[in-house]
């Protein structure tokens, strides 16, 4: 399983700006590279977290943390570009769950869970803004990853 998978935009991926979005991305993975970055949920233009990041989980290749970015890296909202502060373990599956619940057009809250344990939640100021290009799955060739989205 060393595929990228990209599904055609809907609107049902997007959150953006929306009030009273909830969703729940699930995914089993296994890290299995080092010397980059991979994305396990990915909905934007800018992988760097930009403004046009609506959202994005990932795991970094250099300390194996997971992160939940909902918007730009730099906004100076932590909570944001949430750094679970976590390791995974490379070579071992894991099972992750990141919920997004939006409040306002720049408010919400966010958890991330990893193998069935809450790793944090936060409540954010800053949000991307929504992407009408495709979703993908498993950003990096070197990535194993299965998904499940499920509709709040």
């Amino acid at each position: 399983m060393d595929d990228i998978i990209e599904v055609e935009h809907t609107g049902g991926l997007s959150i953006g700006h929306d009030v009273g979005v909830e969703r729940t991305f699930e995914s089993w993975f296994m890290d299995n590279q080092s010397g980059d970055n991979f994305s396990i949920v990915y909905q934007g233009s800018d992988w760097g977290g930009s403004s046009e990041t609506d959202y994005i989980l990932f795991v970094d290749y250099v300390k194996h943390h997971l992160y939940w970015g909902t918007g730009p890296g730099n906004s100076g909202d932590a909570c944001t570009y949430l750094n679970t502060n976590t390791s995974v373990t490379p070579g071992v599956w894991h099972h992750v769950a990141a919920t997004i619940k939006t409040t306002g057009a720049n408010t919400g809250e966010k958890m991330v869970f990893l193998d069935g344990k809450l790793l944090t939640s936060c409540s954010y100021t800053v949000k991307g803004n929504a992407y009408n290009g495709n979703f993908s799955m498993a950003g990096h060739p070197n990535t194993s990853v299965g998904m499940e989205h499920s509709k709040g």
